[in-house]
């Protein structure tokens, strides 16, 4: 089960990333947006999932919200993350989201 303070530090992390305007691009060939991937190794697979959950829909009004959630979720598939985040985030602000920008599609496995 994952430290929900450690979802809290996630949830800040991402509000503070965004509101910094720390790269957040998962293509960007200029940093690779490497300082944000640093970070998020900080926290397992379950801390961030735990942390996508939490969102609330205010972090849908960053204009780069949807590349910091496809970081995210790129990352935890990337890492073998055997968890269904289509089912994990249901309901959620971040599922609703995600749901709509990738439309459930098998690159993502939502």
């Amino acid at each position: 089960m994952a430290d929900s303070n450690k979802a809290l530090q996630f949830r800040d992390l991402t509000y503070h990333a965004l509101e910094s305007k720390l790269c957040v691009n998962p293509f960007c060939t200029t940093c690779g947006a490497l300082k944000f991937r640093n970070k998020l190794k900080n926290f397992t697979n379950e801390e961030i999932v735990e942390g996508l959950k939490i969102l609330s829909s205010d972090f849908m009004h960053f204009e780069e919200s949807i590349p910091c959630l496809k970081i995210c979720t790129s990352l935890l598939i990337a890492s073998g993350f055997e968890g269904n985040l289509k089912s994990l985030l249901e309901g959620t602000p971040v599922g609703m989201v995600l749901k709509e920008v990738n439309n459930y599609t098998d690159e993502y496995d939502y």
